[in-house]
């Protein structure tokens, strides 16, 4: 887009030498979203009219495009990963269930409910005969009442709970004979032979048929192994099936997919052009300059704590107002001080004039009140000190103030120290516009 309105700018003779990409966008294209809504409200403003249509098309379009395709990107890259790995472990969980499977068959074992179970060896035939030597071991015939019944031992079944039953017919038989009854010996020879053989095949779990049987430690090595295997095949398989279930699922959301942003509104062109209102925006820059200019003064004034309000220095220092001086009228000075030294201060011979800060007519005031208090006693003396100790010890005690020379702190404190002092403050002499 600004590559047509720079061409385009430039074609109509308008200089584009400064114009980039960052100002082309904060001066001419607002994008908004609507507060509460998914609404994306776009708007440019140009100079030129034929620019505007083209520019919103393209950048609708471009927004449209742009929306979708990060999530398009992101299914895309999620399903060649996926067909990758579903790939690998497809070969590898067969790998895995082969191993497993020549593994049991090598050894006799098998699976059944999840746990592993013997491959259902007729124990009978085992026992029939020793582990070494070819000597029948003859039949138990096991009766009682004096019927015949065929011994459990012939029966197909949990090694461990033949082994339980030949030690139950053994304790039977030994409470009626002796252990030398042929009976007893056979139960005893085919308890030692299922016990052979249960330590040989990890509990009847092994079935080694043509072969010779396991220790005890090499059955149980080849049972844990058996389990590592039965546990490595059984993970590639879950996360074959977990993987082939997320192709599916991105498959799916790939097929759902669909256009995220959609242009409800086609671009259009106001029939009145945008222009700055002069008389709205002097309005408000002298509104805000005002509102801004009285706040930075109040925080000013806050800050500096000078005390410029009559009203608050008054507060402050609550003395009599004697008189008050303008420093425009200084020809007036002199009548004011001399009904001052008339009235007021008649009488006293040294007065102590003390500044509530640092007045610049300072000086000017006290030679003048000096002067209208010697026409009427010659040896009438005026005191200009901040040392209360010395102002106490002249006959009458006079403030000078002015707005703006001292600071609430140093009026707050003056008050407290005269307060210390104990002596009376014949009033206060004010410069009203003193800077």
């Amino acid at each position: 887009m600004f590559d047509l309105v720079k061409t385009s700018k430039a074609q109509a003779g308008e200089p584009t030498g400064k114009l980039t990409f960052p100002k082309w966008v904060k001066d001419n294209l607002k994008v908004k979203l609507e507060k509460g809504t998914s609404v994306l409200n776009i708007s440019y403003q140009d100079t030129e009219r034929p620019l505007v249509l083209p520019v919103l098309q393209r950048i609708s379009l471009a927004y449209q495009d742009y929306s979708g395709r990060d999530r398009r990107k992101s299914i895309q890259n999620g399903l060649t990963y996926a067909r990758e790995q579903v790939s690998r472990y497809r070969q590898q969980a067969a790998a895995s269930s082969r191993a497993r499977d020549t593994y049991a068959v090598r050894y006799g074992i098998s699976s059944q409910g999840g746990s592993i179970a013997s491959t259902g060896i007729d124990v009978s035939k085992l026992l029939s005969s020793t582990a070494k030597g070819g000597n029948q071991v003859p039949a138990v015939n096991i009766s009682g009442g004096g019927s015949n019944a065929s011994s459990s031992l012939n029966a197909q079944g949990d090694p461990l709970g033949q082994l339980a039953a030949i030690n139950q017919e053994l304790i039977r038989r030994q409470q009626q004979f002796t252990n030398r009854d042929p009976s007893i010996k056979a139960l005893q020879r085919e308890r030692d032979a299922m016990r052979r053989y249960i330590e040989s095949t990890a509990g009847g779990n092994l079935a080694l048929p043509g072969q010779q049987p396991l220790s005890k430690d090499q059955a149980q090595e080849v049972l844990v192994r058996y389990q590592e295997l039965e546990r490595i095949a059984k993970r590639d398989n879950a996360t074959l099936d977990s993987l082939e279930n997320t192709l599916l699922s991105l498959q799916l959301e790939q097929a759902r997919a669909t256009q995220p942003w959609e242009l409800i509104s086609t671009p259009s062109v106001l029939e009145r052009p945008v222009s700055p209102k002069p008389a709205r925006n002097l309005a408000l820059g002298l509104l805000a300059g005002l509102v801004l200019g009285s706040g930075g003064a109040l925080v000013a004034d806050r800050r500096s704590g000078q005390v410029f309000a009559l009203d608050e220095l008054r507060q402050l220092l609550p003395y009599p107002l004697l008189a008050t001086l303008e420093p425009a009228e200084p020809q007036a000075w002199p009548a004011t001080l001399a009904l001052l030294a008339q009235g007021p201060l008649a009488g006293a011979v040294q007065v102590a004039l003390v500044p509530a800060g640092a007045p610049a007519e300072a000086s000017d005031v006290t030679q003048l009140l000096q002067s209208a208090l010697q026409a009427a006693d010659h040896a009438a003396q005026v005191l200009l000190t901040s040392d209360l100790a010395a102002a106490a010890r002249c006959n009458a005690q006079l403030l000078l103030a002015a707005p703006g020379a001292a600071s609430r702190h140093a009026l707050a404190q003056l008050q407290q120290n005269l307060q210390l002092q104990g002596r009376p403050v014949a009033g206060l002499l004010l410069i009203s516009n003193a800077a």
